[in-house]
């Protein structure tokens, strides 16, 4: 197992260490039990056991929404187009750097709202261990392009909150959010 998954094992400790404080029973139990879960198709935790066992919430989010496939059945051609893009960032150093900047935000790219990226089981944990130490569950990220009217490359997307993607599709100005939001923080950080 390398550091860095090392490292990962470490946040689901703290995670549980967190919400059963000394009870080792407890956390060896939830523990085990996180990381054997099932893989593969099944609409579960995890897409990989590599993922699972380096308990890798962030990689395996991006994977499962990366390898998302276009079916013609429900979805348009033009959204079956941005599909076969998206796959395009499962390249190994695109991947990477989507890791990166997803880990060192965990939050909205517009909002600054905290982000859960745990799917199934782990998205529980994530949520339960949100609310006890910021008061507050996160919200299901969503991977955007930054301008609609480009694809998905590598520079044209960001992780925004679900909430903010929704908006976006129904027609909300998202430069004027964003310039917006930009105003309201700088107003929050002098402290009026």
């Amino acid at each position: 197992m390398s550091v860095q998954a090392v490292n990962r094992v470490k946040i689901l400790d703290k995670f549980l260490k967190s919400l059963y404080g000394k009870n080792q029973a407890q956390i060896d139990s939830r523990k085990e039990f996180i990381l054997t879960l099932s893989t593969g198709h099944n609409p579960s935790t995890w897409k990989t056991a590599n993922h699972r066992n380096n308990f890798d919430m962030i990689g395996n989010w991006l994977y499962k929404e990366l390898n998302r496939s276009g079916d013609t059945t429900r979805n348009s051609e033009r959204r079956c187009e941005l599909y076969l893009e998206r796959r395009a960032l499962l390249e190994p150093a695109n991947f990477k750097r989507l890791w990166e900047n997803a880990y060192h935000n965990q939050v909205c790219a517009i909002t600054g709202t905290l982000l859960n990226f745990g799917l199934g089981e782990t998205k529980i944990l994530t949520n339960e261990y949100l609310v006890k130490t910021y008061g507050e569950p996160g919200i299901s990220p969503s991977l955007e392009r930054t301008d609609p009217n480009k694809g998905y490359t590598i520079d044209n997307v960001e992780i925004i909150s679900s909430f903010e993607n929704i908006g976006r599709n129904q027609g909300v100005n998202f430069q004027r959010l964003r310039q917006e939001r930009k105003c309201i923080n700088s107003i929050r950080a002098i402290g009026a």
